[in-house]
């Protein structure tokens, strides 16, 4: 096999954790700075150091895979939130990108586990209510893809103080996804000052992708049988606003599903019940508490409280 010829750098930032936290919504603004190459299609996260059978390809097809359009511009980058969580990653980004430097995005941890259970619900993945989703989560967990990893996801101090064995809070920057969404100009420039360019004090705020709500998840799982790999990429065209579902639409039975997954999507999204949230905030407290303490005063940002609304 002929060795592949390289052309860009490997980067020197990642945007991960926590899923469903906002990192979409912070790539889309980092992409309009002239001194930032992000990988363009925010539809795929590379996942490369956490998910086995990518990883094997080797570090050179990662290279050529996802930075091979860089060209001057000095940061370079790429969002995969799976590296924050999935044990194998620090290890093998210590061995490869000794020096990189993290934006965690992080979200209240009980909102943040019901954003991710709606958008599994969404792809057709999830099939249980959310409290029976909770209750059989250990059960139903798969090592590489961990699809139903719900309150996992969202302990903080476990994944921090597992990450702090390979790298030094001083290569971390943890972003407040509520304070994103209603300061962003402030957490912006903390984000260009720590990957040290110039700020950028103009952009354009999009949409915040939500993972909207579905009426019967039944047509979701019948939607993505039929469309097998692709259905998460029309999820994907759907949350970013995309004008190309038709590219998808071959035949009168794919414009039937279509239109089904259409129709299925509520206009309002559910809300996490008060009783939940409380159980979710009692078995997410001593974890919190963990988390703040490793953090000390590196953030900007208080614990979380049961008041927080940010859905």
């Amino acid at each position: 096999m002929s060795k592949i010829k390289l052309n860009s750098s490997l980067p020197n930032f990642i945007i991960g954790g926590a899923t469903a936290s906002g990192t979409s919504f912070l790539t889309h603004i980092l992409m309009q700075h002239r001194d930032i190459y992000l990988p363009k299609d925010l539809d795929i996260e590379p996942h490369f150091f956490s998910i086995s059978n990518r990883y094997e390809k080797g570090i050179d097809w990662y290279q050529q895979t996802w930075f091979s359009a860089k060209k001057e511009q000095k940061a370079v980058g790429e969002r995969s939130t799976s590296y924050f969580h999935f044990p194998e990653a620090p290890e093998r980004l210590k061995q490869h990108l000794p020096a990189v430097k993290f934006i965690f995005v992080l979200r209240h941890p009980a909102e943040r586990a019901f954003a991710q259970y709606r958008y599994m619900i969404l792809r057709g993945i999830e099939e249980l209510n959310f409290t029976e989703a909770l209750a059989e989560e250990k059960s139903r967990l798969d090592i590489e893809k961990r699809h139903h990893e719900y309150k996992g996801r969202s302990l903080y101090g476990k994944q921090l103080e597992y990450f702090l064995k390979f790298f030094p809070l001083s290569q971390i920057l943890f972003v407040n996804s509520e304070k994103l969404r209603i300061q962003t100009g402030i957490q912006l420039k903390r984000v260009t000052d720590f990957l040290e360019v110039e700020p950028l004090n103009t952009f354009t705020v999009t949409s915040d992708f939500p993972s909207p709500s579905v009426k019967n998840p039944c047509v979701q799982q019948k939607a993505r049988a039929h469309f097998g790999k692709e259905y998460k990429f029309i999820i994907e065209a759907i949350r970013y606003k995309k004008e190309n579902l038709n590219s998808y639409v071959r035949t009168k039975l794919d414009e039937y599903y279509l239109s089904l997954v259409i129709n299925n999507l509520c206009e309002s999204k559910e809300k996490l019940s008060e009783e939940i949230k409380f159980s979710l905030n009692n078995y997410f407290k001593d974890d919190q508490a963990k988390f703040f303490d490793l953090v000390n005063n590196v953030i900007d940002f208080e614990p979380w409280t049961s008041d927080a609304s940010f859905l």
